[in-house]
């Protein structure tokens, strides 16, 4: 890197001998936070599936060659290790992922302290900690998406700090990578590196050649073609069931951001091309090499076994049907007006100097406690809370792309601001796409740190805020977070507060978590009866029941995690050789299946037919024959 290069960087906020105090304090406060709840509640085909492609990958099966695996297969190895580790239970997965859930934290804090006090980064941190894992303690894949784009985050932020250090780059590389490996979507992490790269190389291509420098084009048509096809790349992901509310959500940051880097790119004149195209790959490079290192060493054994088809059928053909089957939609567009009132607020609060009374903070506080405590009680407030963060990407990228178009005092004190604000920016707009096609709101659960700490960048970076508009903003959504949604039944999420149901520990020994008292109830009672039935070791639970095969320890005949994305098109006539050669003689039956379609009449017949006893578990059905 040149010395012109270098001196973008600019040094950090001095970090204070108090920063590993307020850490290790934000550290332990928010792993006793999470812990205290980390074995309450389940999803029974979330857990199922992952435990049960765990086990499968545990006794030596490979994803998408011997089992249709719901994500890249990563997950199912990394989980596999949890069992040998922690033993053969649900909850063993929710300890691999408190394992990384621990390493994120300093991750957090760390891109908090690029522009805050030490302190003041524990309560972002923590901030952060409450709007995520705290919802929903599941070791679901996207968990790990966001925990691995962090640390890929703050690994090229550090590559910004320490002067363009290609270590850190493969680091960030190696993160999104195995992201990658966990869920396909790790890719849209990529994409907001990426584009990151690119703003760099124009803030090093300004410094090294000048305002007014002149050069050949072949670079800037180069960049503009790669961004061009990026936006039409992402329209035609998300162009199936796009309303307005998914174009804005969806469509628009992305466009938004390279239309920045189009606009910035042709008004640079920076000089020749070979040297900028030589200075980006020099940036890129390291990270692309890093991303390849972990995909290449998870396509060893199938490039051994001659089964790269099925991995690449089962990680980018058959999630496609998902896009039929599993999609919800955004919230209308009109609930971003939500988001109106917050940034009024932060406008007016430039304009107040004068640090706040004594009175003037007691008052506040009270009505930040007396506002929360209301949205218990009346769910349109509830809702406006709620969907005032939740809208709140698409003003924050534009907004911060218009900040960042306009020369400030802070590009000169602290030049490497505004390419972590860009850095940022463009990752949380890129990740945010995991809502993409199922916008359940949990789904924001998954990005919602990566808008935070997205906010508190565009904050500093437009200029130094009275504290009194932080701390109150920190103490409305904090609370909320702990009282309003870490205690609140699942399915209510961003609709109003229903107060968790009463849980109580399921018996059996594959387990190890706590569920609602009526699911309790089911499964200590299909899954015994199931095994006292079932001879030979085998059984077939459908659709979509992968829990009872894990918790039953009875064998899987079919590849199927869940019928949704099998491969396995049995009919009428297969199914039932199968289960004759298979000498299954218990089965379970789903008579209220969310994700795949029930099953066909003529199916369900020859089932009852074959097995006549039946006795009946809530929504599951257990058939038998002698």
């Amino acid at each position: 890197m040149t010395a012109a290069s270098r001196a973008t960087v600019g040094a950090p906020p001095g970090v204070s001998r108090h920063a590993g105090r307020a850490l290790a304090v934000v550290m332990i406060l928010g792993m006793l936070y999470v812990a205290r709840h980390l074995d309450r509640g389940w999803v029974p085909s979330d857990d199922g599936v992952l435990a049960h492609a765990a086990e499968r990958a545990l006794r030596g099966q490979l994803p998408h060659r011997d089992f249709d695996d719901l994500y890249t297969g990563g997950l199912a190895l990394w989980d596999a290790a949890a069992f040998r580790l922690f033993g053969v239970t649900l909850l063993s997965l929710r300890l691999a992922l408190f394992g990384v859930f621990t390493l994120w934290i300093p991750a957090v804090f760390y891109l908090a302290t690029r522009v805050c006090t030490p302190v003041r980064a524990a309560f972002v941190t923590f901030l952060a900690i409450v709007w995520s894992l705290p919802n929903y303690n599941a070791a679901m894949p996207s968990w790990y998406n966001l925990f691995l784009a962090t640390f890929a985050i703050a690994a090229v932020a550090r590559s910004v700090e320490t002067g363009g250090q290609r270590r850190w780059l493969v680091v960030a590389g190696i993160a999104a990578g195995l992201s990658i490996l966990v869920k396909v979507v790790g890719l849209y992490l990529v994409a907001g590196i990426l584009l990151s790269c690119v703003y760099d190389e124009q803030l090093a291509a300004q410094a090294d050649r000048g305002e007014h420098a002149t050069g050949g084009r072949g670079y800037s048509i180069f960049v503009t073609a790669c961004l061009t096809l990026f936006v039409a790349a992402l329209a035609l992901l998300v162009r199936r069931d796009l309303g307005a509310s998914e174009l804005l959500q969806f469509l628009v940051p992305g466009a938004a951001l390279a239309a920045f880097l189009v606009r910035r790119e042709w008004a640079l004149q920076a000089g020749p091309s070979a040297p900028r195209m030589r200075r980006l790959f020099r940036t890129t490079l390291p990270f692309i090499a890093g991303v390849t290192l972990p995909v290449a060493l998870f396509l060893v054994p199938y490039l051994r076994s001659e089964s790269v088809p099925a991995l690449l059928n089962g990680v980018f053909v058959l999630p496609m049907r998902r896009f039929d089957i599993v999609t919800r939609k955004l919230p209308p567009l009109y609930t971003v007006l939500a988001v109106l009132p917050l940034l009024a607020c932060a406008w007016a609060a430039r304009r107040v100097r004068r640090p706040l009374r004594w009175y003037e903070a007691a008052a506040l506080a009270a009505f930040v406690v007396v506002f929360v405590r209301a949205t218990g009680t009346y769910a349109p407030l509830y809702r406006f809370v709620w969907h005032s963060v939740r809208g709140l990407l698409p003003p924050l990228v534009l907004g911060g792309l218009w900040l960042l178009s306009h020369p400030r005092n802070a590009d000169r004190a602290r030049p490497a601001l505004s390419r972590w604000t860009f850095l940022l920016l463009a990752c949380t707009a890129m990740c945010s796409l995991v809502q993409f096609p199922f916008a359940a709101p949990l789904y924001f659960a998954y990005v919602a740190p990566l808008v935070i700490l997205s906010a508190l960048m565009v904050l500093q970076y437009a200029g130094p805020l009275p504290p009194a508009l932080p701390r109150t903003v920190l103490g409305i959504y904090m609370l909320f977070a702990m009282f309003r949604m870490n205690i609140s039944a699942l399915t209510r999420m961003g609709v109003d507060h229903v107060p968790f149901f009463g849980t109580k520990a399921l018996a059996l020994p594959r387990a190890g978590i706590r569920i609602s008292r009526g699911e309790q109830a089911i499964y200590d009672g299909i899954v015994p009866a199931l095994v006292r039935h079932a001879r030979g070791g085998a059984t077939w639970a459908g659709p979509d029941l992968p829990e009872i095969y894990f918790l039953s320890g009875l064998r899987n005949p079919t590849r199927a995690l869940s019928e949704m994305l099998s491969t396995d098109d049995l009919g009428t006539d297969g199914l039932l050789r199968l289960l004759e050669a298979q000498g299954i003689t218990a089965i379970v039956l789903n008579q209220n299946s969310y994700y795949s379609h029930p099953l066909a009449p003529e199916i369900q017949a020859a089932l009852e037919r074959r097995y006549p006893f039946a006795e009946d578990y809530g929504p599951l059905q257990l058939r038998w024959r002698t």
